[in-house]
């Protein structure tokens, strides 16, 4: 009997909230992803996504969502188009990869660290592995930031049709499918 009342408290002890455990979750105010548009070959933009959410769990998993349909080009019209040609069959991102915990939580004050992962990426219906380099500093006690940059041809995740429809309403000669992003994270601990 006294190891079933041991179970029990176990299965509850796990069963906590996330709060209550290590962890980090996503400071969305903090963070941005971005992205830059290259047209006609000599033009390039830079937009970004205004909605993300993420945390890394005390185990080192990290999920990163980001909401297409939040993107941010400066131009309305132009933010609509994106998300009615091209975001639309899919309106979310999902990124997900594990970190050595033990690493990060080694980290002094304003030291940084760069480490090589193999993330999963979620698009448009597509699963793939996306190799990233990412600096990881200490920026407080209670916090990292994340910076990372790199490059997707969205050609790879049927984005080619969308890409073709702006251009056309654009009049535009080419628009690249390649799209160098750049990633500014922030994740702040959660617990003890």
């Amino acid at each position: 009997m006294r190891m079933f009342w041991l179970l029990i408290l176990l299965v509850s002890l796990d069963a906590s909230p996330a709060g209550q455990r290590a962890g980090w979750q996503l400071d969305t105010e903090a963070s941005r992803l971005s992205f830059e548009s290259r047209k006609n070959t000599t033009i390039r933009e830079t937009h970004s996504f205004r909605q993300l959410n993420g945390r890394v769990d005390s185990d080192g998993a990290i999920v990163v969502e980001v909401d297409l349909m939040s993107v941010d080009t400066a131009i309305p019209i132009r933010d609509e188009r994106m998300r009615n040609l091209l975001f639309k069959m899919s309106p979310s991102i999902e990124v997900h990869a594990v970190i050595d915990m033990a690493a990060v939580g080694v980290l002094n004050l304003s030291e940084g660290l760069t480490i090589d992962l193999n993330a999963r990426l979620l698009l448009n219906g597509k699963q793939t592995m996306l190799p990233m380099t990412l600096d990881l500093e200490r920026v407080s006690e209670s916090k990292i930031q994340v910076l990372g940059e790199g490059l997707i041809d969205v050609a790879a995740y049927g984005y080619r049709p969308g890409i073709e429809a702006l251009r056309e309403i654009a009049g535009l000669q080419h628009i690249s499918t390649e799209v160098p992003y750049q990633l500014k994270l922030l994740f702040e601990k959660t617990g003890p």
